[in-house]
């Protein structure tokens, strides 16, 4: 920045021509309620979607649990099955 320049605001800040805020009173003029409201909203918004798309992943996956259990159950009947036609097979040759 040009030192002319720099001394004109100073010079300006000084002489109270330009007035300069708190950061504080800044912050509350600026960054009105509408704004803090309308972004809790927003958030809200985001949040409520967030949790409806991992309901639909959790069912998603509850009902993919439930079908992998039934296909394990359905192998297991076929194991037990698997195992009685071999214990049968042996025997009928031992006999």
């Amino acid at each position: 920045m040009d030192t002319g320049v720099l001394k004109k605001l100073l010079e300006l800040a000084e002489a109270k021509e330009m007035d300069v805020m708190d950061p504080v009173e800044n912050l509350q003029k600026f960054l009105l309620p509408e704004h803090v409201v309308g972004c809790g909203r927003y958030m809200l918004i985001q949040i409520k979607t967030q949790v409806e798309v991992l309901e639909e992943i959790c069912s998603r996956m509850t009902k993919k649990c439930e079908k992998a259990k039934e296909k394990a159950q359905e192998l297991i009947k076929m194991t037990e099955m698997l195992v009685e036609l071999v214990q049968q097979t042996e025997k009928s040759k031992s006999s």
